[in-house]
């Protein structure tokens, strides 16, 4: 090797100094032509240099040659053309025909086919120049005379500019497929780009908000919660997510917001009326589950209570009883009918709702009781229905229906003839519930809507059912009670009449649970439904253990009912009062493992308290202690429970950090329906009748046992029950 060429592409000598012969011919060569000097700058930068003459037929570019392939006969004139891609051709010819005609600057951008057939964009600019040879009358006239100017590769960056608009494309495909609708905002919360989505949410046209600030097109966006979060999402640079309702459209959205590299807004947000909806639904859906089964347990205190604790509402009222007392055989019901029926109007928003009496002899219908959204006239109604049957407005087999205990939506505007032959109230869509006891239709619940589209729903159906079935109960217990006081001359006839009393008790357990099931179930399939974590799991859940409470109030009522008539059994059989006390706890701390029960027994566990007792019963006892001090003490605060060995007695105390009672309130609160003044409900449900403390007094006193209360005011309670031994 005689030498080798060095990074400025001058030939070097083996010492790595340029050779003579070399430098020389380089400086001949650009004395003898200036335009060599391009071609030395274009061969150095990478760049085609070239020269046309003032018509743009190409003279020579030596750099155009050695990229090309083409020889110089090739490239000169036109012939150059024949090395640019066949689909660029045209609009590089207007573009050069343009700057010629002008004699201004020629750009154009145009792919070249390279020496191996590959083809390469280029950038080519050009501008007029003035040169010629020395002595020509061009040079004298100093005008252009020719073009000179270069094409820079530009392949690399028109690739990442199809890779960044692919990439472009790939992402706006994707807002636009999306569900979630999205929006961008610049620095001055324009918008910058806007989905289809966002376009349908938000209810106007891209091409009206593209470019326009956001809070020019929906001024009412500087009171939200979103441009108070935006703006901090774009100050510390952090992700929002809140949830909004668009005042403009009325439409609730839930949005999460990124901030920009620009100092704008990436916002992404989902329509979620329908959830939104869907959730107040469910809400309505669960306080109306609620106020239904407080109403049926209001119905349900009502039944089991001593005719002389009913509350008397005036002397309409009275009225109504003693028109009521003078039909034929058929006991009033009084203000306790007509509470029913106000209870049943008010959870299910109905129009009218009217108790009405079979006689089982003639099937004439009879009012018993009866309210409506506005003044109830019980004079037109008596009117409507005098000498009236069921068959006068029911087919015969809608009426086989209710006898077996259906509950039915009537249409009356087609009567039993195929016609309207009767009216009642001047409804056409009446909902009618049987009224039974057993087998025996005593009479029917009957409702209507102010509408006739409206749609009952399965929870309104089963509460006209169980009030109808309440109802039912209400006239047999009358019934009964006037039996046994006219029996009581009679020995055999009173314990005929109490016989039938304890059966009628024994209905009443079996019907006050049967509504309370049927909302329960429905309830679980709903909470089979949801999803968990999810709004509706968390109401299903709610309305569950609700339905839990109501279940047990209904359960006291009964045992009410049960000690009044002397008929509340136990089953006595040896037991571990400490293994009861610990299975009772643990099962409280699965039922609220939000609070904390602590054991701290005075005595040895392991040993026993062995006592002669109804286990479910004394459960039930503690059970009532544990979920009254859970109640009225702190929720953060532990409730605790005691169990001693004293003087051949166990005693179990339930200790809890609430407000205490006044020394004035503990000797009542063992009492029916009693609620200590001033005591508040501080964690859990608010719903109670004061029944608990009664039933749990009876019960210890059955076992031999004693109950009683120690309390300072301020400083909670101590609960405390005792059972003899077992020897």
């Amino acid at each position: 090797m005689t030498g080798m060429t060095g990074m400025t592409g001058i030939p070097m000598d083996t010492a790595g100094m340029p050779t003579a012969t070399a430098t020389d011919r380089q400086a001949a060569a650009v004395e003898a032509d200036p335009m060599d000097r391009v071609n030395l700058l274009a061969a150095a930068t990478g760049q085609l240099v070239w020269t046309t003459t003032l018509a743009g037929a190409v003279e020579d570019s030596p750099s155009w040659r050695v990229f090309t392939g083409q020889n110089r006969e090739q490239m000169l004139g036109w012939g150059w053309l024949w090395a640019v891609h066949a689909d660029d051709r045209a609009e590089l010819e207007r573009a050069w025909t343009a700057a010629r005609a002008a004699n201004g600057s020629f750009a154009a951008e145009y792919r070249v086919r390279r020496h191996d057939g590959v083809y390469r964009h280029f950038m080519a600019r050009g501008v007029p120049a003035a040169w010629a040879e020395e002595g020509t009358a061009d040079t004298a006239e100093g005008g252009a005379i020719g073009w000179i100017g270069t094409s820079i590769d530009i392949t690399e960056r028109k690739e990442a500019e199809e890779r960044l608009k692919a990439s472009h494309e790939e992402l706006r495909a994707i807002l636009e497929s999306i569900t979630d609708a999205f929006f961008g905002l610049d620095a001055e919360w324009r918008f910058t780009y806007i989905n289809a989505e966002a376009e349908r949410v938000m209810g106007r046209p891209r091409k009206e908000l593209l470019g326009k600030s956001i809070l020019e097109v929906f001024p009412r966006v500087r009171d939200t919660t979103f441009y108070t979060e935006g703006r901090r999402a774009v100050a510390e640079w952090m992700a929002v997510e809140l949830e909004e309702q668009i005042a403009e459209t009325g439409k609730w959205v839930a949005v999460s917001a990124y901030p920009a590299r620009d100092g704008g807004l990436l916002v992404y947000f989902r329509d979620i009326t329908e959830r939104k909806r869907a959730d107040e639904e469910r809400s309505r859906l669960e306080q109306r589950t609620y106020a239904a089964l407080a109403a049926l347990l209001e119905m349900a205190e009502a039944l089991v209570r001593a005719p002389d604790e009913l509350d008397v509402a005036g002397d309409e009222v009275e009225e109504m009883e003693e028109v009521a007392e003078a039909e034929a055989g058929v006991p009033g019901i009084g203000a306790l009918g007509r509470r029913l029926a106000e209870l049943t109007r008010q959870v299910l928003g109905c129009e009218r709702v009217v108790l009405l009496a079979v006689d089982a002899a003639t099937g004439r219908l009879r009012p018993l009781a009866g309210v409506g959204r506005y003044r109830y006239d019980e004079a037109i109604v008596r009117r409507e229905l005098a000498g009236a049957t069921l068959g006068d407005y029911l087919a015969a087999d809608h009426v086989e229906r209710l006898r077996v205990g259906e509950v039915m939506l009537t249409d009356l505007a087609v009567g039993p003839g195929g016609k309207r032959e009767r009216t009642l109230f001047g409804a056409r869509q009446v909902l009618v519930a049987p009224m039974r006891v057993g087998r025996e239709l005593m009479g029917v619940l009957a409702l209507d809507h102010v509408s006739d589209e409206h749609t009952y729903t399965v929870g309104e159906l089963a509460l006209a059912e169980a009030v109808a079935k309440l109802a039912a109960l209400v006239i047999e217990r009358e019934r009964l009670l006037r039996e046994r006081e006219e029996a009581r001359a009679s020995a055999a006839a009173l314990r005929q009449a109490n016989q039938r009393l304890d059966e009628f008790l024994d209905v009443t357990s079996h019907e006050l649970r049967t509504p309370l099931t049927v909302v329960k179930a429905n309830v679980q399939i709903l909470s089979r439904l949801s999803e968990a974590g999810t709004m509706q799991a968390q109401l299903t859940g709610r309305t569950l253990r609700q339905v839990d409470r109501l279940t047990r109030m209904v359960n006291d009522l009964l045992d009410v009912t049960r000690i009044q008539a002397g008929k509340l059994d136990l089953h006595l059989r040896q037991s571990d009062l400490a293994e009861l006390v610990r299975e009772t706890v643990e099962e409280q701390r699965q039922v609220t493992p939000e609070r904390r029960i602590e054991l701290a027994p005075a005595v040895r566990l392991d040993d026993g308290l062995p006592v002669r007792a109804d286990a479910d019963r004394i459960g039930q006892v503690l059970t009532n202690y544990l979920t009254n001090a859970l109640k009225y003490s702190p929720a953060e605060r532990p409730v605790w429970v005691e169990l001693k060995r004293m003087d051949g007695m166990a005693r179990v105390a339930v200790r809890d950090e609430g407000p205490g009672l006044a020394p004035e309130q503990q000797a009542l609160v063992w009492e029916r329906f009693h609620r200590a003044p001033g005591v508040e409900v501080q964690s859990g449900p608010h719903l109670g009748l004061g029944l608990g403390l009664f039933i749990t007094r009876r019960i210890v006193e059955r076992h031999g046992g004693a109950v009683g209360v120690e309390s300072v005011p301020g400083q909670g309670c101590t609960f405390w029950f005792t059972l003899p031994l077992a020897t």
